[in-house]
């Protein structure tokens, strides 16, 4: 009984054989009419979620499992619970494809306001309307993805390729930290620096700023856009390239340029 008692699937084959055997005993009793309704006798085995899982909101979370049963399973309900099993949602129900050796890959889009939290899930498998099995996971995690980011290590700066002399345009600087991720909660005003040089020995600050909350622009989720900046250039080269980049400080500009020609006024 040793090999019997370490093997799942000998256990659940046996299990199997020995349910099959009982219908048909209890079928022949009754003479073979008024066969009886298959018993719920199958098993599921679940391999994910498992306790090591982790779905998030507004993405698409992955079940998978495997059944085995006497009856042929021809519907699944798919349900979720996050008070230790005393209460279920149930968030699919219908024919779910079965692949090869009766296992489902099951997918399922988390809405966007989905409570995060520990859930389990538990999946009950139906012939005929007949519950003939079913199974629970063990607890894993529902979250909301959020990227950790560090400091402020630069800006990127987008502008158009050309500006006129006396004219207004619009500029949009991204707060990045050193991994490139966007620096959600900056906020702070930003200096504005210029030269003909892409490096900060060539830059120097130009007198005008952007993203102070009031006349130069709002910052969100790490971004601020802004129109105007025409006063900035007066006196400047026309038909040169200049580069742009911006600072936490009028002394020093960090990493980000942004190249623009400076021409005349068209006008």
């Amino acid at each position: 009984m040793t090999w019997l008692s370490n093997n799942i699937g000998a256990r659940v084959y046996l299990a199997l054989v020995i349910s099959i055997i009982f219908i048909l005993f209890v079928g022949g009793c009754n003479g073979g009419s008024n066969p009886v309704a298959p018993a719920p006798i199958g098993q599921i085995h679940i391999e994910a979620p498992n306790e090591h899982t982790s779905w998030y909101v507004d993405g698409i979370a992955v079940a998978i499992w495997e059944v085995f049963s006497v009856a042929p399973i021809d519907h699944y309900r798919v349900y979720l619970s996050n008070d230790d099993s005393s209460h279920w949602v149930e968030i699919a129900t219908g024919h779910i494809s079965l692949e090869d050796n009766n296992r489902v890959v099951f997918h399922w889009a988390i809405p966007v306001d989905f409570e995060p939290g520990n859930y389990y899930l538990r999946i009950k498998g139906y012939s005929d309307n007949l519950l003939v099995a079913e199974t629970t996971s063990p607890s894993f995690l529902i979250q909301r993805f959020e990227v950790e980011y560090g400091p402020v290590a630069s800006f990127a700066i987008d502008v158009p390729d050309q500006i006129v002399s006396s004219l207004d345009f619009m500029m949009t600087v991204t707060a990045k930290d050193i991994d490139d991720n966007v620096v959600m909660d900056y906020n702070s005003v930003i200096y504005l620096f210029c030269g003909t040089i892409a490096d900060e020995f060539g830059m120097y600050y130009i007198g005008c700023t952007i993203g102070d909350g009031l006349t130069t622009g709002i910052w969100s989720n790490g971004e601020v856009s802004h129109y105007g900046f025409s006063e900035c250039f007066l006196g400047m080269t026309p038909d040169t390239t200049y580069y742009l980049s911006v600072g936490t400080t009028m002394d020093n500009p960090l990493p980000g340029f942004a190249e623009v020609l400076y021409v005349d006024n068209l006008e």
